[in-house]
């Protein structure tokens, strides 16, 4: 890995060395007096257990967002941040400011330990590594916002030097369209005018011109805008709802004689079939097809008159 991600692992390792040897600080002096979790030594592991958690965790969010980018850093040597870091000139670069405060909590943790190998710790030192801890966290922080807002506005940078380029081709492109919409134009142009009817296609006449230039839109829409409404018909009446007349009426009124259906005026075979009410029955006798007759038969017996007989005919019998 990088030199920028080595540095925070080293930062995090400096972070729980720091916390294990305050947890053996509390057992030691847990074993003399009773534990309480107001002992100095308590809030001191809370912070460095604080930072340690808060650190690795705004690291891999950074790392996440921007990759292998932020885990390579600004790309600084060894010789530089060594000399940025001795010199303490004011910097920008997140190498550089994590060397710095890797530097400094080495340092207090070193004298820390010698302090409580050497000699009883006091309550000034315990609040000195206090105030480290929690400086370690917030320096940390901020280098890592501070890092992530440049490699931002330099992947802004190099977008803005795209842009460029692709408003070239869009107008290249569009150069292109406008061209090729012209050529089309004219091509319209030049082709005979032929105009659609119902029984197909069919050229002017020379005499008759139309103007090319058609008419604009808007024209046209303040036409139909300003046509009056049609006329709508009206609904046509309802029908007329017929009474039916009773049934002593319309037999007195109908009726017919029965020699009316034997008259020359209608006889059956004048009558179409088309205007017949009801179809006919047909009777198959034989071969031959009859229809139905009624017959009628006199109210008094018929008898034919007997017929005079000449006397010039009584000769020539025998």
């Amino acid at each position: 890995m990088s030199e920028f991600h080595d540095a925070v692992s080293s930062l995090l390792e400096a972070l729980e060395k720091g916390l294990s040897t305050i947890k053996a600080q509390k057992k030691r002096r847990a074993k003399i007096q009773a534990s309480s979790k107001k002992t100095p030594e308590a809030h001191l592991s809370r912070s460095l257990k604080k930072s340690h958690t808060e650190v690795k965790k705004t690291y891999s969010r950074d790392l996440a967002r921007f990759g292998a980018g932020f885990a390579a850093g600004d790309g600084r040597s060894c010789e530089q941040t060594l000399h940025w870091a001795i010199t303490d000139i004011p910097t920008a670069e997140a190498h550089s400011s994590l060397s710095r405060i890797l530097t400094r909590l080495s340092t207090g943790f070193l004298s820390f330990i010698e302090i409580f190998t050497k000699a009883g710790s006091t309550s000034s030192d315990y609040q000195a590594l206090l105030n480290l801890s929690n400086t370690t966290r917030n320096e940390t922080i901020q280098t890592f916002d501070q890092f992530s807002k440049r490699l931002s506005s330099s992947s802004l940078a190099l977008t803005s030097k795209k842009q460029p380029s692709d408003t070239r081709h869009s107008r290249n492109s569009h150069r292109y369209k406008t061209k090729k919409s012209t050529i089309y134009h004219t091509r319209a142009k030049s082709s005979p005018d032929i105009s659609l009817t119902r029984n197909g296609w069919v050229r002017p006449k020379p005499g008759k011109r139309r103007s090319s230039d058609p008419k604009p839109p808007s024209t046209v829409d303040t036409k139909r805008i300003a046509a009056p409404p049609k006329a709508t018909l009206p609904a046509p009446p309802p029908p007329l709802i017929s009474i039916p007349e009773p049934s002593h009426l319309s037999r007195r009124g109908t009726r017919k004689s029965i020699m009316s259906f034997a008259s020359d005026s209608t006889k059956l075979g004048e009558i179409p079939e088309h205007k017949w009410t009801r179809p006919p029955v047909v009777f198959e006798t034989g071969d031959a097809v009859t229809f139905p007759v009624t017959t009628y038969y006199p109210l008094q017996p018929y008898q034919e008159p007997a017929k005079p007989r000449s006397r010039f005919m009584r000769l020539f019998r025998k």
